[in-house]
Parts: structure tokens; C-alpha cells; sequence
């Protein structure tokens, strides 16, 4: 190989290792001579990798911290996303009581809002349904007779605008005429 200025002498880039034994060098030598390889290509190589090894462990610390910090921000959106769902499921109840108070205050008077769920049950349901079946699927409870009342006058007012018939087995749609 001749001199250059990017790989300087075989001089100038030698280096001494000094082990700690002779069995030291031999177990070197061993593992060399295992990957098919000078001592020098082993010594070589082995360093390079343990230090792209620190270099990786760096980013790889790098990363578990960032882990960490996205593992706890998960955690508090969680802890708030419950919050919401809690406080939405509040609203909700709160929501439905009004509701139920506007069907069922008979000095009330104006708009009166439908529950969706009771209309799109009907709606899709291609025949008669039973007010149990109904009670059923709005989850309410056969002893919650306030519920009972909403959903009841609920049904008969939809019956006064033409919307559904009850046809002496349950309710059926009949939609806009």
C-alpha cells in the first residue's frame, strides 16, 4: 500500500495494544480466527462496533425518555377523557330530565323535543313494537314510572300527529302522510 495523505503510513496508523495476559490475546486471537479474520480486523471492528453500540445508546435513551413522557401524557388525556365522558354522562341525565319534565308538565306548552332514539327505533323497527320492547331498548327501567309516563306521552303524541298507530298489539309507523 502506498503512503497518501487521507491513509498515512502503515506507520502512522498502527497502534499497540498491550492485554492484560497472554490468555487474554489468545482468547482474541480465538475469536478472530472464528469470524475468519486478522487480530488487527478483529481488534478493529470490535471497537467500532462498541462504539456505535454508546452512539445507539444515547438515542436509544433518547427515546425511552421520550416514551416516557408520551406513556405519561397518555395517561393524563386518559384520566381527563374519563372526566368528560363522566361529565357528558351527567349532562346527559340532566338533559333528559328537562325532557321528560317539558312532556310531562301538562301547563307546559311550545316545542317539545322528541327523544331521537324512541323515533329511530319506531322508524326502523318494520312492524309493531310493544311499549316493553320500547322501555327495552331506551334502557329504562319497567319501575321508573316518570320514564314510563315521557315515553307513553311521548307515543301518544306521535300518534296525534299521525306519525305511528297503535293497533292494539303495540305501535307501528306509519310516517308523514
Amino acid at each position: 500500500m502506498t503512503e497518501n495523505e487521507d491513509n498515512g503510513s502503515i506507520v502512522e496508523r498502527s497502534v499497540k495494544v498491550y492485554l492484560d495476559s497472554v490468555k487474554q490475546k489468545e482468547i482474541w486471537k480465538e475469536e478472530a480466527d472464528k469470524r475468519d479474520v486478522s487480530l488487527s480486523k478483529f481488534i478493529k471492528y470490535t471497537i467500532e462496533s462498541n462504539l456505535r453500540n454508546e452512539e445507539n445508546e444515547g438515542d436509544n435513551r433518547d427515546l425511552k425518555e421520550r416514551a416516557a413522557q408520551l406513556e405519561n401524557q397518555n395517561r393524563k388525556l386518559q384520566k381527563k377523557l374519563k372526566r368528560h365522558k363522566r361529565l357528558l354522562e351527567t349532562y346527559e341525565e340532566e338533559m333528559d330530565e328537562y325532557k321528560k319534565e317539558t312532556f310531562l308538565d301538562e301547563d307546559e306548552s311550545g316545542e317539545r323535543d322528541f327523544d331521537k332514539r324512541l323515533i329511530k327505533y319506531l322508524r326502523d323497527s318494520n312492524g309493531v313494537v310493544q311499549q316493553e320492547e320500547i322501555l327495552q331498548h331506551l334502557s329504562i327501567d319497567s319501575s321508573d314510572s316518570e320514564s314510563i309516563s315521557w315515553v307513553s306521552k311521548q307515543l301518544d303524541l306521535l300518534s296525534d300527529y299521525g306519525f305511528i298507530e297503535f293497533t292494539g298489539q303495540g305501535w307501528r309507523w306509519k310516517g308523514v302522510e
